[in-house]
């Protein structure tokens, strides 16, 4: 009966353990089911690594001022004058081209005043007789009249100018000149005749009708209406081109004249090209007229 019972308990533990093995086999996967398992993806990025912000160029340096931005002087704008340049003066027959306009402060008023520094052009005769040379077969019957308008025969007196230019530009105090130099004359054309031709001396002809009205008394103490080219007579690099309209007014003794500006102006290309136009019809040298009128 026990060896009964034994077996019996025998059987069913090994019954246990087969159905125990055949669980297990149905619950683990099999080769294939473990191949098919597809593995985590991993994803590579391509994005670069953040780049390095730097800080904005205007950016100060830690403990450094930046600097404030200064405000205009209000008072001092005021006073300042709206000038258009070139000016001319007529009273001492000076062309102003260039202005500084200063404004100084009075420490012990507080107030403030305006001075002008200018920079002049004016024309040889204006402020002294030039010198007449006249040529012919007699007194009567002179052929050629010249007028002698070199950089010797003086302008008027920057003195004078000052006290103009006061009272023409309102100033409350002399302008001050730091440049007062004569036109350098390249070519002249008179007229009220064909006479015209390069260089400083101005010429009545036979051949151009000047020398035929200067044996009219009315005629000489009219004036001879003229216009003068040319640069100013400084070495700086900018030299325009001017023109003067003026008169040539002989003097009694008829061995001397005295220059008046009517107008006095810087050429525009326009004016500058008619002009070089006229001075190669009547004087037919190239040359020497492209140089005359080169604005350089």
């Amino acid at each position: 009966m026990r060896i009964l019972s034994r077996t019996v308990a025998l059987l069913a533990v090994s019954g246990c353990m087969s159905n125990t093995a055949r669980v297990d086999k149905n619950i683990a996967p099999s080769e294939g089911e473990v191949s098919s398992v597809a593995s985590p993806i991993v994803e590579e990025s391509n994005s670069e690594a953040p780049a390095k912000v730097e800080a904005p160029l205007n950016v100060k340096a830690a403990g450094e001022v930046a600097p404030v931005a200064q405000e205009a002087n209000s008072e001092c704008d005021a006073l300042k004058k709206d000038i258009t340049l070139p000016y001319f003066i007529k009273e001492t027959s000076a062309l102003v081209v260039g202005i500084d306009q200063i404004c100084k402060e009075n420490k012990e008023t507080n107030n403030h005043a305006l001075s002008l520094n200018m920079s002049v052009i004016g024309v040889a005769c204006t402020g002294s007789p030039g010198f007449i040379t006249r040529k012919g077969h007699s007194n009567q019957n002179w052929e050629v009249v010249s007028f002698g308008m070199d950089l010797g025969c003086n302008m008027h007196p920057s003195e004078e100018i000052k006290t103009a230019g006061k009272k023409k530009l309102g100033m409350d105090s002399d302008p001050r000149i730091v440049s007062f130099v004569p036109m350098m004359i390249e070519y002249w054309e008179f007229e009220n005749n064909n006479d015209a031709g390069l260089g400083s001396m101005p010429t009545l002809t036979a051949s151009g009708g000047g020398a035929a009205q200067w044996k009219k008394d009315s005629t000489k103490n009219a004036g001879f209406p003229i216009k003068l080219y040319g640069h100013s007579s400084t070495l700086a690099k900018d030299q325009a081109v001017y023109e003067a309209r003026a008169v040539l007014m002989p003097r009694s003794n008829q061995r001397q004249f005295q220059v008046v500006v009517q107008e006095m102006k810087l050429l525009s290309d326009d004016e500058l090209k008619l002009a070089l136009d006229r001075c190669l019809s009547k004087t037919n040298s190239r040359a020497a007229c492209t140089d005359a009128f080169e604005n350089q």
